[in-house]
């Protein structure tokens, strides 16, 4: 699997053996990747049980990408 960017979620899913669907999420971070969850057998409404993870997730994110620009302007502005 080619790397993610930063902040892209990358959704897996695949018919499960017996029923439903075999689904995994990982997320695309500054230096990895990170495999955030996976939901075997989830029924085939999957989108249901999925949704509010990546929704939390795509929060976290832009949380992040902001917290990491506030401190490298804190840092610039330090160095100036």
């Amino acid at each position: 699997m080619p790397r993610l960017p930063f902040g892209r979620i990358l959704l897996r899913w695949e018919k499960a053996p017996e029923a439903g669907w075999d689904v995994t999420a990982h997320l695309g971070l500054a230096t990895t990747d990170v495999h955030l969850a996976t939901w075997p057998a989830a029924p085939d409404d999957w989108p249901r049980l999925v949704r509010p993870t990546l929704h939390e997730v795509t929060g976290l994110c832009s949380a992040l990408a902001v917290a990491t620009a506030a401190l490298n302007l804190a840092n610039h502005l330090a160095d100036s």
